[in-house]
């Protein structure tokens, strides 16, 4: 904004508004996506590591059971109720697994933008600026 005239500071200010407002709303998409689609893919990866054969999953059903139904759910709402528990829990995890990707994305590309600050040149003060200070 340095070598802009203070005729055209408005014009330069709404041009960067629309452009930081643009670039957030695409970076937001884009993690919004990356997140969902990470959480489908780690779901269907530690879903399939649950299997009925299991012990201690079929444990952890039993303790599920029981406190359900310690808690005035009947035998066969507290069997469906500590499954979905457990579906509840494979969903947690895998969208935390979805967030600690992308963050370590974010953080990669912030690592790698460093360097560009160093390639920027400073700013040329104009005449008008000159005479203000």
């Amino acid at each position: 904004m340095a070598p802009i005239g203070m005729r055209d500071t408005g014009y330069a200010t709404s041009l960067y508004s629309v452009t930081r407002n643009i670039g957030s709303s695409v970076g937001i998409s884009f993690v919004t996506t990356w997140v969902a689609r990470r959480s489908q893919f780690h779901q269907s990866v530690l879903v399939a590591h649950v299997t009925p054969y299991s012990l201690p999953l079929q444990q952890s059903l039993a303790q599920g059971r029981a406190m359900l139904f310690r808690h005035g759910s009947d035998w066969v709402t507290a069997r469906r109720q500590s499954a979905g528990l457990l579906y509840g829990i494979v969903q947690q995890q895998a969208a935390l697994l979805s967030f600690v990707e992308a963050f370590r994305i974010m953080g990669f590309l912030f690592l790698a933008i460093i360097p560009l600050v160093f390639l920027m040149r400073r700013a040329k003060r104009n005449a008008a600026s000159k005479e203000a200070s």
